[in-house]
């Protein structure tokens, strides 16, 4: 019983999450100049919607066998000590590794405190710091599955971390730290049969709105560094808005433009027709020399005459099904929605599973998920994260299978 309720929140987490995301933003308040309405974006986001439903209960009505529950369990316990070890050099180490980078980078100006400054941070320092991320995020997992808890030092690591990302004026990587954190840890509740009383819900329900919340102000402040908050937000008429509640200007602003980008998205395709997969394989070109645009600038490019400082169009986020739209149009929409749909009770197997490895990847993959109701496509790092927290899970298998049997003997 326990395992079907947790396995039913994530599908129904993110289509709550979808729907409101996308429904609220095409609603015209008295404050919006620019309506998001018409040329087919509502439309668009029904077919996104259905197709989403539609892989949902697609995926609940397929037989045992092909809903991923007889696949067998990567087992661990017994050599956990070799995973655990590798984790935690790789944790720490990275973690290292990423503050040097970060230090760096925030020293030259690419920090909160620098409105365009922070376009200024290179890829390998976003690489490290999302690494770091990931490879906590599993050490965290080893430790809860084998100890219960966590140890001072991983705290302080982590803690360490949360504060870096934040001093590099990205929201992302401190969302992304602290959903795949609280996701373990209720992982670890459900595994143990600990049931959550109202004082954690609470918790849990507040810390929520204070993370909407810090997102909210800590865009503001950002855009405040280098424009009029009032005059950068001109779609929308802010004189009714007491400045203390400008915060609020980010979550309502961000559910309506994003329509307004999905609308000029569809303008585009129908003048020149869909893109046929260079939107998202931008992402990966990126990695090879040369000046490329990555997804976002692309969208940037077609949606907005805004440039960065450096002269590279802005970074526009384009929503998963704007983005599925300017690849692929609405039959693009349909099946990767539909795709989405169906993909998100894995993730929860994976969740509730007792591999560190599958708990990992499942809040991983799921917080990435949620965020590209607004962002659209996973940037690459996205991919190569995944591709690096394998690496680390087979390395310390490595170990075990070589040193394992040999301790046991001992």
């Amino acid at each position: 019983m326990k395992v079907a309720k947790t396995k039913a929140s994530a599908p129904a987490i993110f289509a709550i999450a979808f729907i409101v995301f996308n429904v609220v933003g095409m609603i015209d308040l008295p404050i919006y100049r620019i309506s998001a309405l018409g040329n087919g974006v509502g439309i668009v986001n029904t077919i996104a919607i259905m197709a989403m439903l539609g892989g949902i209960a697609a995926k609940a009505a397929l037989p045992r066998i092909l809903m991923g529950k007889e696949l067998a369990t990567i087992r661990i316990t017994n050599r956990m000590k070799f995973h655990r070890k590798v984790a935690a050099y790789a944790a720490y180490l990275s973690a290292v590794a990423a503050t040097i980078m970060l230090s760096v980078s925030v020293s030259k100006g690419a920090s909160v405190g620098n409105f365009d400054g922070r376009f200024a941070t290179s890829g390998a320092v976003f690489m490290s710091l999302y690494a770091a991320i990931i490879l906590n995020i599993y050490f965290l997992n080893i430790q809860l599955i084998e100890q219960g808890r966590t140890n001072v030092a991983f705290k302080a690591s982590f803690s360490a971390l949360l504060f870096l990302a934040a001093a590099s004026g990205y929201r992302s990587p401190i969302i992304i730290s602290i959903l795949c954190y609280l996701i373990s840890g209720l992982a670890h509740n459900r595994r143990i049969g600990r049931k959550l009383n109202i004082k954690y819900k609470f918790i849990a329900v507040g810390a929520t709105a204070v993370l909407v919340i810090f997102s909210g102000m800590y865009s503001v402040y950002r855009t405040s560094l280098l424009y009029d908050v009032r005059d950068y937000y001109f779609e929308y008429d802010t004189t009714s808005i007491p400045s203390p509640l400008l915060f609020l200007m980010d979550p309502i602003a961000t559910m309506h433009v994003d329509q307004i980008t999905i609308s000029r998205i569809i303008d585009h395709v129908n003048a020149n027709g869909s893109m046929r997969g260079t939107l998202f394989a931008s992402n990966f070109l990126s990695l090879l020399p040369g000046e490329r645009l990555a997804a976002r600038n692309i969208i940037g490019q077609i949606t907005t005459d805004r440039v960065t400082e450096a002269g590279r169009p802005w970074s526009i986020t384009p929503t998963i099904q704007g983005a599925l739209y300017a690849d692929f149009g609405i039959w693009g929409v349909g099946a990767g929605m539909l795709l989405i749909g169906a993909s998100l009770s894995t993730l929860m197997l994976w969740i509730a599973s007792r591999s560190a490895l599958k708990i990992t990847m499942g809040s991983y993959v799921g917080v990435n998920l949620l965020m590209s109701i607004h962002n659209g496509y996973p940037d690459v790092i996205f991919y190569l994260n995944m591709l690096i927290l394998i690496f680390t899970y087979i390395f310390g298998a490595l170990l075990a299978v070589r040193f394992g049997s040999s301790a046991a003997r001992q």
